[in-house]
């Protein structure tokens, strides 16, 4: 592949770039990312003979941003997960021993014309106030050397604003991961299944981090 990271590809992907030679070079890391040593090399393809269509389904073809695309890519992983009708699809990860906690995936389409894909990540572990302090340092030194997913605390708001003065604090909040791409072009379900796996893979750094370093 040419040189630039995959980060540095899909930065020029999202900023426009729709050139044959960025679409070849993230064709090849799709297959890198997706694929299994043995499958063997994928065959080179004319990224200016892609297009979009709607029937038959074609995995090489570029495609509007769907549902439909976000559950091919949970069931090639082999997971089980609930769907909000055309709302979003959730998927619930067991107990992970090197991050002590089990976490929850919501993947949906998002914006006014529904292109933009949106993975927001969450774990059944809370953070209380008194450690948010650490929970934000975590978060910030995450975000300065990790493009996405972006990392924040998501704390609960006080039931009104116009309340009294006295309203109590929250007592906890939420460690969150973020992940979004602008698809109004459309992408393949090779290339999308290859960013999402990366951003899910990047993620669990984070996890493990909060818990093995931070304690949270």
């Amino acid at each position: 592949m040419a040189e630039g990271t995959l980060e540095d590809l899909i930065r020029r992907y999202e900023e426009g770039d729709r050139s044959p030679g960025l679409i070849q070079q993230l064709n090849e890391a799709a297959w890198e990312g997706f694929h299994d040593p043995w499958e063997g090399a994928r065959a080179p393809s004319d990224p200016s003979e892609e297009t979009m269509v709607d029937t038959p389904y074609d995995p090489e073809a570029v495609r509007p941003l769907s549902l439909d695309m976000i559950e091919r890519f949970i069931q090639k992983k082999g997971w089980s997960f609930w769907k909000k009708s055309d709302q979003y699809l959730m998927v619930t990860i067991r107990y992970d021993r090197a991050s002590d906690r089990e976490t929850r995936l919501l993947l949906c389409t998002a914006g006014k014309n529904r292109e933009i894909f949106q993975l927001h990540w969450t774990s059944d572990r809370r953070v209380g106030a008194e450690r948010f302090d650490q929970a934000f340092r975590l978060c910030n030194a995450w975000n300065d050397r990790t493009r996405w997913p972006r990392a924040f605390v998501e704390v609960p708001p006080k039931e009104s604003e116009d309340g009294p003065q006295d309203d109590p604090e929250p007592l906890s909040g939420t460690l969150v991961l973020d992940f979004q791409l602008f698809l109004a072009a459309g992408i393949h379900q090779a290339l999308f299944d290859s960013l999402v796996q990366e951003a899910i893979a990047t993620g669990w750094d984070f996890w493990e981090k909060a818990f093995g370093t931070y304690g949270l």
